[in-house]
Parts: structure tokens; C-alpha cells; sequence
């Protein structure tokens, strides 16, 4: 009887440790999320939506987070003069609730162009980033920007 309690015991301790290790997993952010005109807008950070087959073509900002650790950020709209138009490709991992993104490298960027922000300045890439998750649950995503890759080019780089 000892020997069974034992055993029971050892199996219920394995069984919660692999449950505490799936909660902690970024299984559940892999894949794409996308924030388009008709995601609903929330107090703090951005809401984003789990990837379907009526929004995979929407137009507005997609959050990729692939398995084998690629990170794609890109941003697609019905016309050429948007200036939030661009595809950022890095890496990223999941720590605790938060998400880092680093090596980022720009592919292409409408920021130069035609500027985001208020003052026309231009935009650079910082190549690390850092969101925290808010809520991930039921097909959305809300993130709060802690470090923005997106800069205006005389903001001072974090080393």
C-alpha cells in the first residue's frame, strides 16, 4: 500500500509539474494576431485577434510569433500613402508575461516617407522590443508596449 501511495503520489506531482510548465509556454501565442479596423479598442494597451480565415487578409497591423522563434511585424492598407505601411523580421521568446523582441531587422518601412508622428520627423528601428501580455485568453491578445521598437530618429537608443 506504501508502494502504491508512492507511485500514486510521484505521478500526481509529475502530472501538476508538466500543467505549471504548459501554463508558462508560449504555445499558446504561437501564431498570428492581427489588430484591423474592427478589433474592438480597449482602455490600456492594443487588442489583437487570433488568425481566422476572414481576417488573414485584413488590412492593419499582424504580430507573428512562429515556433521556430521568427518574430514578423507587418502592416498592410488599401493605399500606398499610410504611413504606418511596414514589415519588421526578428526573434522573439516569452518570459513570465512578456514577450521580447530582438534582432530586428527592417524589410521595408512607408515611415520614411510619409511620417508617423505629429512633428514629420523619421522613424528608426531599435532592434529590441518589449511587450507585456495583459490578457491572452479566447482568441485575443492584449499588449502593452513596456519598450517600443519604433523610435523617432533623434530619440536616444537604449544600449
Amino acid at each position: 500500500m506504501k508502494n502504491i501511495s508512492l507511485s500514486f503520489f510521484l505521478i500526481l506531482l509529475t502530472t501538476l509539474y508538466g500543467l505549471g510548465q504548459k501554463m508558462n509556454n508560449e504555445e499558446p501565442l504561437i501564431g498570428e494576431w492581427i489588430n484591423h479596423w474592427s478589433t474592438p479598442k480597449t482602455e490600456l494597451g492594443k487588442l489583437y485577434q487570433n488568425d481566422s480565415t476572414t481576417l488573414k487578409k485584413q488590412f492593419g497591423q499582424h504580430l507573428i510569433f512562429n515556433e521556430n522563434g521568427t518574430f514578423i511585424d507587418v502592416y498592410y492598407a488599401p493605399c500606398g500613402t499610410d504611413g504606418d505601411i511596414h514589415k519588421y523580421i526578428g526573434k522573439w521568446k516569452f518570459t513570465k508575461n512578456t514577450i521580447e523582441v530582438y534582432d530586428l531587422k527592417e524589410q521595408y518601412n512607408k515611415a520614411h516617407s510619409y511620417s508617423i508622428f505629429p512633428d514629420d520627423s523619421d522613424m528608426i528601428l531599435n532592434e529590441t522590443g518589449t511587450f507585456k501580455i495583459i490578457k491572452l485568453e479566447n482568441g485575443l491578445l492584449q499588449l502593452e508596449i513596456i519598450e517600443n521598437y519604433e523610435l523617432k530618429a533623434d530619440t536616444q537608443i537604449k544600449e
